[in-house]
């Protein structure tokens, strides 16, 4: 039997990530699952502003679930 892992002193900034992908509040929806693709990530900061990552700038984050959701929503306003 292999022994647990301890997580005993770990802290949720121990498994952070500093790589950060960034997408401007305009960006079009090909443009985020491009870049998701291209990073294989599943989740990109929506900013308001271009360039480099200021976390004042950060509106929010947009995943791949809240686009299949988005698309499922979609979908069922034309099954009506």
């Amino acid at each position: 039997m292999s022994p647990k892992a301890s997580t005993k002193g770990v802290t949720s900034g121990d498994g952070a990530s500093t790589d950060y992908v960034t997408v401007t509040k305009d960006a079009s929806l090909r443009d985020v699952l491009a870049k998701m693709k291209a990073s294989n990530i599943s989740a990109v900061l929506v900013t308001s502003k271009d360039g480099k990552f200021v976390a004042s700038d950060v509106l929010g984050v947009i995943t791949r679930s809240d686009i299949v959701e988005m698309f499922a929503d979609d979908m069922e306003l034309f099954n009506d």
